[in-house]
């Protein structure tokens, strides 16, 4: 019998290039990104994970345990490279994962995967891992915006202004916008099993500037947003990602979605960035029918992955 290398996995260091070993990983949000969402877990265990074989690391991951996704589930990553997988550097991670997401905090843990990626679909079912949902991860080209267009498509419907989180937002704006972003996440199709509030730290962990956050108002009032947080790519390219975008029901079907996701695009390309990402659930036809008419192009299909603890399921 062929003997393997023996796998070891330490807690990630600040002098750990994350960002290298998470190339190829089409979850990864970025290494600075995922450093202050461990921090603003609380109470919660949290951390982040090397797998390295002779000193050389060959895995990523990291988990919080806390029940924030749908099924009241924590999120996670595990991300091996390609050239190095087979090793049982991903059963290591997984193990240090399900030392922190421990039963009686969380229900069970979901990863997200490439759908087209056989080996990680294949390795994961093997863990015990079930195949969830279905995102369509689409992409909107803030280089070469049509801006007259999008301009038209920003109109307010009557009555309501469309502008981002003042620039001098105290705590108190912030509070309150957290206390809109609940409520609306709350009823998403992304949570539809249930699931514990993110901790307001988390919040502002992905949205720490008043620009990431365009709001449309009736009066004083927030009634509907959408929100972007940056995003890594390890190419240098300027790259946000879609948060939430959501509007109160009794706001809906009134085109203020549109109108919030084609105001933000103008500002963004007019600040020099360069793409949006969205990851959207398949069967949420109205908000795919609000990216497809504003430009985005599908990217890839991404497939949640779900482990769920015995107890649980």
């Amino acid at each position: 019998m062929e003997n393997r290398p023996a796998v070891s996995v330490r807690p990630a260091r600040d002098e750990d290039d994350t960002d290298a070993m998470n190339i190829g990983n089409p979850a990864w949000m970025g290494a600075a990104t995922m450093r202050q969402l461990l921090a603003a877990s609380g109470e919660a265990p949290s951390g982040a994970f090397i797998a390295e074989v002779d000193g050389e690391p060959i895995g990523y991951g990291d988990c919080a345990a806390i029940a924030v996704l749908d099924g009241h589930r924590a999120p996670a990553t595990v991300y091996i490279r390609p050239s190095a997988r087979g090793q049982g550097a991903g059963t290591a991670i997984w193990s240090a994962v399900l030392k922190m997401c421990t039963p009686d905090r969380v229900s069970g843990v979901m990863l997200s995967a490439d759908d087209e990626d056989a080996q990680s679909l294949a390795i994961a079912l093997a863990h015990g891992f079930g195949l969830g949902g279905i995102h369509i991860e689409s992409q909107l080209d803030l280089t070469n915006l049509d801006v007259d267009r999008m301009q038209e498509l920003s109109a307010a419907p009557s009555g309501l202004t469309i502008s981002p989180l003042p620039h001098d937002a105290d705590e108190e704006t912030w509070h309150d916008f957290a206390d809109l972003h609940e409520r609306l996440a709350g009823d998403t199709p992304d949570r539809a099993s249930g699931s514990a509030p993110p901790p307001y730290a988390v919040i502002r962990a992905f949205l720490a500037e008043p620009w990431q956050v365009m709001g449309a108002w009736n009066g004083n009032e927030m009634v509907g947003f959408t929100a972007v947080s940056v995003r890594a790519t390890g190419s240098g390219e300027r790259v946000l990602n879609t948060h939430l975008t959501g509007v109160r029901p009794d706001y809906r079907s009134r085109g203020i979605a549109t109108s919030l996701k084609a105001t933000h695009a103008v500002a963004l390309h007019r600040a020099g960035w360069q793409r949006i990402r969205t990851q959207n659930m398949e069967g949420n036809l109205p908000i795919l029918a609000s990216n497809k008419r504003l430009g985005f192009q599908r990217a890839r299909i991404m497939r949640d992955l779900i482990y769920d603890h015995p107890a649980a399921a």
